[in-house]
């Protein structure tokens, strides 16, 4: 059988008012004043442990070797005085924090003294009949995050657990995308740092390779003296061709037929 509500508040000594402002997140004006009566109370404690000693010294000892014993519990009382101050004063701005999923009640074991629940993977010590009282199923915790004092406890849907369970795992994996492209814009300004470089060990290739061959006038010069050569030549043979043909002889006289040789006579 499920706990009512009305039966938690009784167990747990809270009211509908303090669930509502734990259910924001923050305290109840009841429970911080029940918080700093509290501290009140550890404080009165601590402070009786200094003067019961002080009190020892100076019925015991020397004043002269009581003194100094005396000058360093006062200085103890005055800084638990001046941590309690302080300690009371964030009382009021601390948080509460919300526990949700299914109430897990832990066997006893030989010897223990505590009685001993979870929820949402916390362990946290009850009270015997907050023990037994308690059923199995979906609750919703609120405590604050430095203590294991539970503030108020109410039951709770299994629907309502998965809810927030799913949410914070969406958001890593869109972070995880808008990474991304910045990843690839860094390796495109690599890529375009490292361009220019292997532009410029081209060109200082090519330039040295322009330099190397360029000193070879030498290599062109027997071509331009084999081509003029035979140019030389031609020349000449135009003009020894026509002086080799054989001269007409100045006193020779050609042949003439008959007629001719008859009508050079009478003349």
């Amino acid at each position: 059988m499920a706990t009512s509500q009305r039966k938690l508040q009784t167990l747990f000594g809270f009211t509908e008012t303090d669930l509502n402002a734990n259910r924001k997140g923050r305290l109840s004006a009841a429970q911080i004043k029940e918080l700093q009566q509290q501290s009140v109370y550890e404080l009165k404690t601590l402070l009786g442990i200094p003067v019961i000693l002080a009190s020892g010294a100076l019925l015991m000892l020397d004043l002269r070797i009581a003194l100094p014993v005396l000058l360093v519990m006062l200085a103890i009382v005055g800084g638990l005085v001046a941590l309690h101050r302080e300690h009371l004063k964030t009382i009021r701005d601390k948080q509460v924090h919300k526990l949700a999923g299914p109430l897990i009640k832990h066997p006893l074991t030989n010897g223990s003294i505590q009685y001993i629940i979870s929820v949402a993977g916390r362990h946290l010590p009850v009270e015997r009949g907050m023990y037994e009282e308690l059923s199995d199923g979906y609750f919703a915790v609120y405590l604050l995050e430095d203590s294991h004092q539970i503030l108020s406890i109410e039951p709770i849907t299994k629907t309502t657990v998965k809810v927030p369970a799913k949410t914070p795992t969406k958001s890593p994996t869109a972070k995880v995308t808008t990474k991304t492209p910045a990843k690839t814009t860094s390796t495109n300004k690599v890529v375009t740092r490292t361009t220019p470089v292997v532009a410029k060990t081209s060109v200082t290739k090519t330039t040295k390779t322009v330099k190397a061959t360029s000193p070879k006038p030498a290599a062109k010069a027997p071509v331009k003296a084999a081509t003029s050569k035979p140019i030389k030549a031609t020349a000449l043979q135009s003009h020894v061709m026509p002086a080799a043909k054989p001269a007409k002889p100045k006193g020779v006289v050609k042949p003439q037929p008959p007629a001719a040789i008859g009508r050079s006579r009478t003349t």
